[in-house]
């Protein structure tokens, strides 16, 4: 027979190794093909022994790339050499001196292996087999033995579980018989241990398939495994199975279609292409679409090519996002297999907003190629962003992302792929190169808001190259099985099991597929302080997985916990711990500086960033990652209500001074009519404060403090003004603050600025038309205030008014009668000692309320009793100014004792 075709869905490729094994012809080749892959595998008296692939990622050259063996810098000059003197890409690599002659053979044998294992999971396509005159010339030959290919292949889960559980149960009701001879395997070739061997003595043809796995002294993942591999090498007969090909007519037909494919076109096309990666690696993305659109003109049918075209075309101009993304799809249409193309088309759903579909296509990039990490990162920014509540700044984020032209906020609460800084930056320098040298396991510690769980991500991305298959927990189960499930799941190894022991068998079978692949397999696990003493005892069993990273992201107190007898193991295997301190004040300047940058984007506001807010921001901060990043968010916001571009020291000093997302909204002068009609700025929701009618005509504001020249200027006039190059920092202006950082609390609390009136302008209604001063605040009476009886919370004012009278009423006159009945009593007979004479009773009124103070006309005015008067600097205000608090339960303001 020297040809053969047919379906794979007809028949295994385990199954087709062992009958190309049988039938042991001198050369002959198998063409696999799963449109639009193509490959072929060249055998040598049954052996494989050589392959080529239509893949581009399989080309020798980017594999070399992707396991560090060359630089894309290498590999772009020697497909230079390649071109221009016709050789083999291997001969060039070893001419100049890349790589050595033994480990090139070492690498294609892997990549041979490699490539046969892969083939395991179609079952989809087609195949054609030939017998061939002999194998092409210059064909370097690595042979493997199939018996070694199927029984790893099946054992470690490239052949699909699926397939082998529907493969078994046509067998397991069926008497199965070890043949008589071996045929041409020999016992040896099967590498099996001596237990394995009684398992294989089990096959007598007295029993049922069933009854053997049963009885097997072996684990039953190996027991199936190796059953299996068993029946499809033939060992093992079982009625029904067939040994046959479909036929094909002349076998050469099929080799003749192959080699007519390629030549000097691709390599060209595969030349240009890694220019313009390198184009797009420095951002020249005007070069990179130019260079793309020739290639595609070479080869129009490499999808790959399409996809990296599209993602240039968006990154050169974000405006043409439907462009780029009309280019990816149809890249995807050409090749469904492209997974850098499903991560492209997530980015550009995310921009759009498109959640939902942006996750579903990450999802598609890291199924269809795990070790893609840039999508693991991505899905797992998602999970954290749906995981947080509705946050209360959500409007002055918004305002302020649209005031400065932002692609984004620079400072979501979210993690953002934005460049690390200080002690951030270094511990996932020291993490990476743990992973890069396989030091074990790794221990990362730090106070709650230290940015322990960015680093994490961050250390994810950073290995996107480097063939890691990656887990992240970020919020550890409680019990052991749903642990196991959660980390087999999150790397693609079978989670359905109801038994630890079977959960960690398939967990080790998915690592040493992925050893075998040539990656190595991380765990990180967040939040480790948490884990119960079961699951915590269950990572330390976990460490024991040579070919397993473990990482543990805990805060300091879980060191102790470590110390434990039982966990000794633990602590002993965690040899590398790195902690995450506080920023230092130049880590929160670049921290702030790289954000901003990240999210900066063609016409982004410059932005000038004064040392000296800087250096308040930082000690209010206290230098956690966090909290440097929620108060950047409330000074940009801050700025983007009085349209500054400037931010000095007194507008941190304000913008700390306000509850997150609530307060009054600060305005520095509010716009003529004329103004107002040319451009009315942005005005934030108004939310309900202590003492202010949210909504009301005449709603209480405050006065910020302002530069100089502020107080004269409308906001158009100030965003005018000549502005530097973005975030701009001005040489240091004052010491730094000491201050504590303030605790926000749900509750609103008003803040209003005392000024000396001979420089201090007028405070300012939100109305159109001039500016009219507000009148001071007036206790509140009887009759209904101005500005307020017209409105829902005018009624409900007096309302309440109307309750708390009823109230003071009862209370009097039940105070009246006890008094009375204890007057009584005491005027008995023998009472007349120390008789108490009887008050009498006040007039009914209104109880006394505590009404919003109004600011001091003078600054040695004193302050009204339940308010703090403090001028100074203390309240991280400049001196000859001071912050008037009103009453609150808010810690870090008033102590109710006070």
């Amino acid at each position: 027979m020297d040809s053969g075709y047919g379906k794979l869905s007809k028949i295994s490729v385990p199954r087709l190794l062992h009958l190309i094994y049988s039938k042991n012809d001198a050369a002959a080749v198998l063409e696999m093909v799963r449109e639009p892959a193509r490959k072929r595998f060249f055998f040598k008296n049954g052996l494989p022994v050589a392959a080529s692939s239509n893949i581009l990622n399989e080309v020798l050259g980017r594999l070399l790339v992707q396991k560090g063996v060359i630089s894309q810098d290498d590999y772009q000059r020697s497909l230079e050499v390649v071109l221009r003197e016709k050789k083999r890409h291997g001969e060039v690599l070893i001419s100049m001196g890349m790589i050595s002659r033994e480990k090139l053979d070492d690498f294609l044998s892997l990549q041979l292996k490699e490539r046969i294992l892969k083939v395991f999971g179609w079952t989809e396509g087609e195949y054609r087999y030939a017998v061939i005159p002999r194998l092409p010339a210059n064909m370097s030959e690595y042979p493997h033995h199939p018996a070694a290919l199927i029984i790893d292949g099946i054992e470690l889960g490239f052949y699909p579980d699926s397939s082998a559980r529907e493969e078994l149960r046509g067998y397991l009701d069926k008497k199965t018989k070890v043949r008589g001879a071996l045929g041409r395997y020999r016992l040896e070739d099967l590498r099996l241990n001596l237990q394995e061997r009684r398992f294989l003595d089990l096959f007598d043809g007295a029993r049922t398939l069933r009854e053997i796995l049963d009885t097997a002294a072996l684990l039953r993942h190996r027991a199936v495994s190796l059953a299996l591999s068993f029946i499809n090498m033939g060992l093992v007969n079982v009625e029904g199975l067939s040994e046959g090909f479909e036929m094909l007519g002349p076998g050469t037909e099929a080799l003749q279609a192959v080699e007519q494919a390629g030549g000097d076109s691709r390599l060209n096309a595969e030349f240009l292409f890694v220019k313009a990666k390198s184009a797009l690696h420095n951002r020249d993305y005007r070069s990179a679409v130019e260079v793309l659109k020739k290639i595609t003109d070479i080869n129009p049918l490499e999808g790959e090519y399409w996809a990296y075209l599209g993602w240039a075309v968006y990154n050169e101009d974000h405006g043409r996002i439907k462009e780029a993304q009309a280019l990816i799809k149809d890249s995807i249409d050409l090749d469904n297999d492209i997974d850098m193309a499903w991560y492209f088309l997530g980015v550009l759903f995310l921009e759009q907003g498109d959640l939902s579909w942006a996750e579903r296509t990450f999802k598609t990039a890291h199924a269809k190629n795990p070790w893609i990490s840039e999508a693991l990162v991505e899905l797992k920014r998602l999970e954290m962003a749906k995981a947080l509540a509705p946050r209360p700044d959500a409007a002055r984020r918004a305002l302020y992302t649209d005031y400065f032209s932002f692609s984004k906020d620079p400072f979501s609460p979210a993690p953002l792929l934005a460049p690390l800084a200080g002690e951030e930056a270094r511990c996932v320098d020291e993490l990476a190169r743990g992973v890069e040298n396989n030091a074990g396991g790794m221990l990362l510690t730090g106070e709650e808001g230290a940015g322990k769980t960015t680093a994490a991500l961050e250390l994810i991305r950073r290995l996107s190259n480097s063939r890691v298959l990656s887990a992240l927990v970020l919020e550890p189960e409680d019990k052991e099985l749903r642990l196991m499930r959660t980390i087999n799941s999150e790397l693609y190894a079978p989670a359905e099991s109801q038994s630890i022991r079977e959960l960690l068998i398939s967990l080790g079978s998915r690592v040493s597929q992925n050893a075998v692949l040539g990656g190595r397999t991380l765990i990180i696990i967040d939040r480790a302080e948490t884990l119960t003493e079961g699951c915590l005892k269950l990572v330390q069993y976990l460490t024991r997985l040579k070919t397993l990273q473990m990482v543990l992201v805990a805060r300091p107190a879980f060191i102790e916990r470590l110390k434990a007898p039982e966990f000794n193991e633990l602590d002993q295997r965690l040899s590398t711990r790195l902690s995450l301190g506080p920023f230092t004040l130049e880590d929160t300047r670049a921290f702030i500086l790289r954000r901003i940058e990240s999210a900066s984007k063609g016409g982004t506001r410059p932005i000038i960033i004064k040392d000296s807010a800087l250096d308040l921001l930082h000690s209010q901060s206290r230098g956690l990652v966090s909290l440097v990043n929620a108060n950047a968010a409330r000074m940009l916001a801050l700025a983007a209500e009085l349209r500054t571009n400037t931010l000095d020291k007194e507008l941190v000093e304000l913008a700390l001074k306000r509850p997150e997302g609530r307060g009054p909204v600060p305005v520095a002068v509010a716009p003529s009519a004329d103004t107002a009609a040319k451009k009315e700025p942005p005005q934030p929701p108004t939310v309900k404060a202590k003492g202010v009618e949210a909504g009301g005509a005449k709603a209480e504001r405050f006065v910020p403090a302002m530069g100089p020249g502020m107080a004269e200027a409308g906001f158009d006039e100030m965003e005018e003004a000549p502005i530097e190059p973005a975030a701009v920092f001005e040489a240091p202006e004052s010491p730094l603050l000491e201050a504590e950082v303030e605790q926000e609390q749900p509750e609103a609390r008003t803040v209003a600025m005392e000024e000396d009136p001979a420089v201090a302008p007028p405070a300012m209604e939100m109305t159109a038309g001039p500016a009219q001063p507000v009148p001071a605040a007036q206790p509140p009476a009887a009759t209904p205030v101005k500005g307020v009886e017209n409105t829902e919370a005018g009624r409900g004012l007096k309302r309440l008014t109307v309750i708390i009278l009823l109230i003071v009423l009862a209370g009097l006159a039940i105070g009246a009668a006890t008094g009375y009945y204890y007057l009584v009593q005491s005027n008995g007979p023998d009472s007349t000692k120390g008789a108490v004479p009887v008050a009498t009773p006040p007039a009914p009124g209104p109880l006394p309320q505590e009404a919003p103070t109004p600011p001091a006309d003078t600054p040695g005015q004193s302050a009204p009793k339940g308010v703090v008067n403090n001028p100074g600097a203390s309240n991280g205000v400049s001196e000859g100014k001071s912050v008037i608090f009103t009453r609150g339960k808010q810690r870090g303001i008033i102590p109710e004792h006070a």
